[in-house]
């Protein structure tokens, strides 16, 4: 955990001027908000939990249910461990699309996004 985390932040040290680290507002086992911008790197997302950080792409801080849900994902690879969460999420994303779904739907329907959703609007 501590060099996974000693190079991610490595990482984006390299990468100091396009982006900016803040300390998460919730302590879900994430240690940073890192929000880069806009076009410095290709992304077809708003932000994404690469634990321990959640990477926000041009991120102002209006919306706060982005950050509660991926603080949910943050709780959910601290309960799972890291490789079983990731490699979970994966199995479900790719079996979701071996049913037919389309790239949204079968994000979506990944049971760790229900539950993130659910839980970042308050419904337990």
């Amino acid at each position: 955990m501590k060099i996974l985390l000693r190079v991610s932040i490595a990482i984006f040290c390299i990468f100091a001027p396009i982006i900016r680290v803040e300390k998460p507002t919730t302590n879900e086992g994430c240690v940073a908000v890192v929000n880069v911008e806009a076009g410095a790197i290709y992304s077809n997302f708003s932000a994404i939990t690469l634990y321990p950080i959640i990477l926000t792409v041009d991120y102002d801080g209006s919306d706060p249910f982005l950050l509660k849900h991926e603080s949910v994902h943050c709780r959910q690879v601290s309960k799972e461990g890291t490789i079983a969460f990731y490699y979970n999420y994966l199995r479900h994303y790719f079996r979701n699309r071996l049913k037919g779904m389309d790239k949204q739907m079968a994000y979506a329907a990944i049971p760790y996004e229900i539950e993130a959703r659910k839980l970042a609007r308050g419904h337990k």
